[in-house]
């Protein structure tokens, strides 16, 4: 009886060891060692955010963070830094263009050149829902700063698109989606460095007359941060900014909204007259916090990040699409 009663005490704790396991810290077991700021309980700030994962993940949404931080492993830790205009920011862009091949999408891409001798590509992924009439653009830049491997910004944004593009490959939104993974945001050291987001600047300027596009959100730097921050450069109209504020508020999400931004994708489009929302984790005052490797992103704030997303798109009525003309 003894030797029966210690194996089913073994047993039992085996299963309340694995039944402890958060997704955040079984995706740190595969793909890294364990963030300090993963171990520790996780901030205050952040509980909000988790109560509305708890409230809305019921058979709703579709995100799986441990996805996104595949992809973001395999761009920050596999292919590491990703100049604009390198050999391994292509690589990146081949590896994204294969996933969303994978997720059966048909790839549009945008080459264009800059500086005197470098070239890059926009990667493009259009996503149909019934109303045809209304598209609302989601995009990642998927180069980095020199030579960090951007685990942060912007492995975790790319990572977040990627897996939002799989979600929404198998249960549509009401309205297009598209996904747009920007090339060359950030300049080499060469090159003037107040000329930026040469690939967003590029899928605006090629945009038609007649475009549907009814607002645009940019994923920059999802995985590290004390804040979860909704911010525009204040160039163009708020409306976007104000729906996801709205959103967040409605579902007890702490986010805050920052000052106005110089540093991301979204002001192209503001320039053009397009609503449009930066959504990053940052600190305190809107500072992007050191990039030191994919060991140091949090997933659950790549969690919440997806999961306000895909939960915010999913909202949306025609109504509110009309409101965002």
């Amino acid at each position: 009886m003894s030797k029966r009663r210690g194996k089913v005490v073994a047993l039992m704790v085996v299963i309340a060891l694995f039944g402890g396991i958060g997704a955040g810290v079984a995706s740190n077991l595969i793909f890294g060692e364990p963030s300090k700021e993963v171990s520790k309980r996780p901030e205050k700030k952040t509980e909000p955010v988790e109560k509305a994962q708890k409230e809305e993940s019921n058979g709703k949404l579709d995100f799986r963070m441990i996805q996104a931080m595949s992809h973001a492993y395999v761009l920050s830790e596999e292919i590491g830094s990703r100049p604009a205009g390198s050999v391994r920011e292509e690589k990146a862009a081949e590896y994204i263009a294969g996933k969303l091949s994978e997720y059966g999408y048909k790839i549009g891409e945008q080459s264009f050149s800059f500086g005197h001798d470098f070239e890059s590509r926009n990667i493009v992924a259009t996503c149909r829902g019934r109303k045809e009439d209304y598209t609302l653009v989601i995009g990642s830049h998927y180069d980095t700063a020199g030579e960090s491997v951007g685990a942060d910004n912007n492995a975790s944004g790319v990572g977040v698109l990627l897996e939002l593009s799989r979600v929404f490959s198998r249960s549509p939104a009401l309205f297009n989606l598209e996904f747009v993974f920007f090339g060359a945001n950030v300049p080499r050291p060469a090159l003037d460095g107040s000329k930026r987001f040469f690939g967003s600047r590029e899928f605006v300027r090629t945009l038609s007359q007649s475009n549907k596009i009814v607002g645009m959100i940019c994923l920059d730097g999802v995985g590290v941060g004390s804040i979860l921050a909704l911010g525009d450069a204040g160039k163009g109209p708020g409306r976007l900014e104000a729906k996801v504020d709205t959103y967040t508020r409605e579902k007890n999400i702490l986010a805050e909204r920052v000052d106005s931004t110089t540093d991301s994708d979204n002001i192209p489009f503001e320039e053009e007259g397009i609503p449009s929302v930066w959504i990053r984790w940052c600190e305190a005052g809107g500072g992007y916090p050191n990039d030191v490797g994919y060991q140091n992103l949090v997933p659950q704030k790549i969690d919440a990040s997806g999961k306000l997303l895909e939960g915010f798109i999913r909202s949306l009525s025609l109504e509110d699409l009309e409101e965002l003309r």
